[in-house]
């Protein structure tokens, strides 16, 4: 979960990740992405130092062997696994007649596209938040296409920069004049 959060990697690139990817003198992470095929390098955050430091010390290429093991053996175990933590948090797409969940999100599929219906409380929901932050914390567009390895800001902006209306209302008050609302610097 640090890992994905903290690099906006997909579910198949933190599972698998390699020690290899990992450059500690750089202080970055390199790695060709399962899906795309791009190669990213993301720059290694203090508190994610620190997990890839805890990992295990084993034989395998991998930083985390068990979690690639299990990825290779049921790729949706690890997705399952998080939807159930979220869920227990009270993130959960509502079921009429169901609990109320913190959260209420419901996603569809365009007709045509993907393989399945597109959930924002899973595993992949640590991407979309990590671009959501960064783009709502100023880092230009470009940056974040290069960290995700998006061909195109428009496909970022379309699935991936989701706002709530505490960030927006953040951004606009410290970006904006005072007479359009902004507060005084």
């Amino acid at each position: 979960v640090v890992v994905a959060s903290m690099t906006a990697m997909r579910e198949a690139d933190c599972c698998q990740l390699q020690k290899s990817a990992i450059n500690r003198l750089e202080g970055t992470i390199r790695v060709k992405t399962a899906k795309t095929g791009k190669t990213v390098t993301i720059p290694i955050a203090p508190k994610l130092a620190e997990v890839l430091a805890a990992a295990p010390v084993t034989n395998s290429p991998y930083v985390f062997p068990e979690c690639a093991q299990l990825f290779k053996l049921h790729p949706d175990a690890i997705t399952d696994r998080t939807r159930a933590v979220l869920a227990d948090a009270g993130y959960f797409d509502p079921v009429p007649g169901g609990p109320k969940p913190i959260a209420p999100i419901h996603v569809e599929r365009e007709p045509g596209k993907g393989i399945r219906r597109a959930s924002v409380i899973d595993f992949h929901s640590f991407r979309a938040t990590w671009v959501t932050i960064a783009m709502t914390h100023g880092v230009p567009i470009d940056v974040v296409c290069l960290v995700t390895g998006h061909g195109s800001a428009e496909t970022l902006r379309k699935h991936y920069f989701l706002p709530g209306l505490e960030d927006l209302r953040r951004v606009l008050n410290t970006r904006l004049p005072t007479v359009l609302g902004g507060e005084k610097n």
